[in-house]
């Protein structure tokens, strides 16, 4: 197929390049339709096991813990965000929790994340004693008797505005606009044929698998794929828009993203300036992973694909 006993993408054609070119060729071959529904079963098959939770059951859950948060406090507790599934990746985005939880009242104002977030602990582990109660930097974990895990994302209500812990420091973040977001997520997820959540998801899951130095945010994956899919024009399916997604983001990792909440002024500040050592290192990384998205569609190979993801 190279050619002259040269190596499979011999002469001057990259793998994505190769793969366009099969792409023509292959135009309706039955091959090709059995190869696309096997990658799509292997991408929804990923998709259930982040999303293998009673819903219900967690919504339950997570009103209930509300309500003994506000019963505890003598404060109102309010879910920004909820209804997110089980995930097998970190917490660092305002949507990798299933509650965003609000204290109304500013006398928390000039207390530390880790004191509240110990606050939270304390009353959760007593209202939920069959639950086993953790506290990371920015979120409580809750461990149901079943596996079930909830996440709770603790925010203050300072003179300003909203203030969540920060993934980087001790303190607290600048102001943030979690609706915001979380608008415009949903709106661009819906005029992606409502695909672009799973993607993120499964994006999220393939840099789960890098050494923890090497991973993005998850607010930075949330917040790059809402520039890469903002202009979108190709076809609405995870199978398409994922190596998609790794395409474009290697580019825009770069240079620094503004952040639409205020979190902080840049999404992706912990990777430094323009074209610093952890953005360049990130970029590499990136097209890498590109890479194998390409060699997995230029073979055809289901297991090339199941690959990215270990």
């Amino acid at each position: 197929m190279g050619g002259g006993g040269g190596s499979f993408f011999s002469g001057t054609r990259t793998p994505r390049e190769f793969a366009e070119e099969l792409r023509e060729h292959q135009g309706n071959d039955p091959t090709t339709a059995a190869y696309n529904v096997e990658v799509a079963s292997l991408l929804n098959e990923l998709l259930a096991d982040a999303n293998s939770r009673d819903a219900k059951l967690a919504r339950e859950r997570i009103d209930s813990v509300l309500l003994s948060l506000d019963d505890a406090f003598e404060e109102s507790f309010t879910s920004l965000m909820g209804g997110s599934v089980a995930k097998h990746t970190y917490v660092d985005g305002l949507s990798d929790v299933d509650a965003l939880v609000v204290v109304n009242g500013t006398q928390f104002e000039g207390t530390k994340p880790e004191s509240v977030l110990a606050q939270f602990a304390s009353v959760l582990g007593k209202e939920n004693p069959d639950a086993e109660v953790s506290v990371g930097k920015m979120a409580v974990t809750m461990r149901f008797n079943d596996g079930m895990e909830l996440q709770l994302l603790p925010a203050i209500r300072t003179s300003t505005g909203l203030r969540i812990p920060s993934s980087r420091t001790e303190e607290w973040s600048n102001v943030v606009k979690p609706k915001k977001f979380q608008e415009t997520l949903s709106h661009l997820n819906n005029l992606c044929g409502s695909k672009l959540v799973p993607t993120i998801k499964l994006a999220k899951s393939v840099i789960a698998g890098l050494p923890s130095d090497n991973r993005l945010s998850g607010y930075h994956i949330e917040s790059l794929a809402i520039e890469v899919f903002k202009n979108y024009r190709g076809v609405h399916t995870t199978k398409e828009m994922l190596p998609h997604f790794f395409r474009q983001a290697k580019g825009l990792v770069a240079q620094p993203i503004a952040d639409s909440t205020g979190q902080s002024r840049h999404v992706d500040d912990y990777l430094g300036p323009s074209g610093s050592p952890m953005r360049r290192d990130s970029e590499l990384l990136l097209d890498r992973i590109s890479k194998r998205f390409d060699v997995a569609e230029a073979t055809r190979s289901v297991q090339q694909w199941r690959m990215v993801f270990e």
